[in-house]
């Protein structure tokens, strides 16, 4: 009996935990949409250094964009495939399936591959500014949303 309690308490206590993190979520996208930080004229550009960072860092920035400004609206640069460990064909995929699970639609995330910026290397300021200049050339971008001047990962 004293198993089945336990046993219990640990199934209530991961349901309160799924269930306010699911709140916690819900709340963020109500926060997003009700301060107006995106409208359905924007055009927004999401810059990454790793896949697996929009879900980690931006979710709920992703999809109050894509809930406001349509999927077709939002994009998703990704200067790295993320093949530190030799998974970035895996680690791409997955970029791509994530994104779609936020709102953005699959061609609308861009995953550059230079030698440049290679998962686990140092990066030059200005390679990593002219990748993001030229993606800023490619549409009428009202918005961009990256880390700020630190990172996350030490990039520029």
């Amino acid at each position: 009996i004293l198993i089945l309690a336990m046993s219990l308490v640990v199934v209530v206590a991961v349901a309160a935990f799924v269930l306010l993190a699911g709140r916690l979520i819900h709340v963020l996208r109500g926060l997003a949409r009700e301060c107006g930080v995106f409208t359905a004229d924007d055009v927004v550009l999401l810059v990454t250094a790793h896949p697996d960072d929009e879900c980690m860092f931006f979710s709920p920035s992703i999809t109050a964009a894509s809930q406001a400004a349509g999927a077709k609206n939002v994009h998703v640069l990704c200067l790295s495939t993320g093949n530190f460990y030799g998974q970035g064909a895996v680690r791409q995929k997955e970029l791509v399936a994530s994104c779609s699970r936020l709102g953005v639609a699959a061609e609308r995330v861009f995953i550059i591959n230079h030698e440049a910026l290679q998962d686990g290397d140092s990066w030059a300021a200005d390679v990593v500014a002219d990748q993001i200049t030229q993606q800023l050339g490619k549409f009428p971008y009202t918005k961009v949303i990256t880390f700020d001047a630190h990172g996350v990962s030490s990039h520029p």
